[in-house]
């Protein structure tokens, strides 16, 4: 029983992170957050221009070395592995 819990767990993990990386925000939707965040007295930083940029746009603006970019890869395949 807990198997089949962990690998329901497995694959609604992948199912989200398919869906943030091929659905990210639009523009207008980090405009909208940031003026929610500016009535409650906080301040849209730089992490809120990057959740309407897509993934490929992330990895060409840094242009990882393919060593990096397996690095990075491992380290997010260990993390869940444990899930």
């Amino acid at each position: 029983m807990l198997k089949k819990i962990i690998n329901i767990e497995k694959r609604f993990s992948l199912i989200v992170i398919l869906a943030i990386i091929y659905n990210p925000h639009l523009p207008e939707q980090t405009d909208k957050m940031c003026d929610a965040l500016k009535k409650i007295g906080e301040n849209c930083g730089l992490a809120s221009y990057f959740l309407s940029k897509t993934v490929n746009f992330q990895f060409s603006k840094k242009q990882f070395p393919l060593l990096a970019f397996l690095h990075l890869l491992m380290i997010f395949f260990l993390i869940f592995l444990d899930l």
